[in-house]
């Protein structure tokens, strides 16, 4: 379990909703308490979660107080008792995300996720002990706009590390790199190397040096932040999916013209998916056909990162990468 703290702030909840957010928190696997409750926990929250009710367009004053003044600084997570435009919205730079209806106990713990994720990357085995010994690895990273996750295999002996590249260029967002054959694995610090030297460039200079380093050997899926726009390199024929209930339709797959690179628009609320299969049953194939993976997407990116870690925890090994857009 994490050491993270999540301070539930009864306002604006009923009992069914407050217990329904500390089983989010035990979910999520952080520490939970609720506000005014002595249970001798002196350590700072990480995050507020409060309740906004039906109606109301304003935090609540109890609420707003103790973030001007107790927990300065500290996040906010307001669960919102009716439909929202988007389902989930976040406003004050960052600091304030509002989750709309349905408020289950799923989607409340994926929020929490991507609220907490520090800006050094988590991480944790396919067993959920970030120490225990598995050759499954699986990342969580966040940006002020952005949060992120990396699921693959660690290499043995006679294999290649099928774990992606994470690439943080600076204010260009968050760069994954998904390897196709075992010329596209980058190192750790071939990666950062590689988010050095993009990012002091403008995008469409940054996908050219992308491009000449990966050759066909890997496919990319970027955020550009300061552009708030997607830039996927898909040199070969490659699984990569845009969720988003914001689009019609609410996902399709992204394919890529004869030089690799697709360009869109990026919103609040897309996720967009990059997975490759190297040996092994195709589940995903399935979850695809069956519509599994458009339901666990509309749960967030947790959820598929979570999904994934499954799969490649069965029969298949692989490697993917999941960005969401706060």
């Amino acid at each position: 379990m994490s050491q993270e703290t999540v301070l539930v702030l009864p306002e604006g909840m009923d009992q069914s909703l407050q217990d329904t957010a500390l089983e989010a928190c035990r979910q999520a696997q952080v520490r939970s308490r609720l506000l005014g409750s002595d249970d001798g926990d002196a350590q700072p929250p990480a995050l507020l979660l409060a309740g906004l009710p039906r109606g109301e367009r304003k935090i609540p004053a109890e609420v707003s107080t103790l973030m001007a003044h107790a927990y300065r600084g500290v996040p906010l997570l307001l669960l919102c008792d009716e439909p929202l435009v988007r389902p989930s919205i976040t406003l004050q730079n960052g600091r304030v995300s509002l989750l709309g209806d349905p408020l289950s106990t799923d989607r409340i713990s994926n929020r929490i996720r991507t609220a907490l994720v520090s800006r050094e990357p988590s991480g944790r085995s396919a067993s959920g002990e970030e120490h225990t010994p598995s050759p499954l690895r699986v990342r969580e990273y966040r940006g002020r706009e952005w949060w992120a996750g990396a699921v693959g295999r660690q290499a043995s002996e006679d294999e290649t590390d099928a774990f992606p590249g994470i690439c943080r260029p600076g204010r260009h967002g968050i760069l994954g790199l998904v390897a196709l054959d075992a010329k596209g694995v980058l190192t750790g610090s071939e990666s950062g190397a590689l988010a050095e030297s993009i990012s002091s460039l403008v995008p469409e200079q940054g996908q050219a040096v992308i491009e000449q380093r990966l050759g066909l050997g890997a496919a990319a899926s970027w955020y550009v932040a300061s552009v708030e726009g997607w830039s996927v390199y898909l040199p070969r024929d490659t699984h990569c999916w845009l969720f988003s209930r914001s689009r019609l339709p609410h996902q399709w797959r992204i394919t890529a013209p004869a030089g690799g690179w697709r360009r869109l628009a990026a919103g609040a609320g897309d996720v967009l998916l990059l997975w490759h299969r190297t040996s092994g049953p195709d589940l995903l194939e399935t979850d695809v056909a069956d519509g599994t993976l458009f339901r666990v997407a509309a749960d967030g990116g947790p959820a598929l990162l979570d999904h994934f870690e499954t799969r490649f925890s069965q029969a298949m090994s692989g490697a993917a990468f999941v960005v969401e857009v706060r």
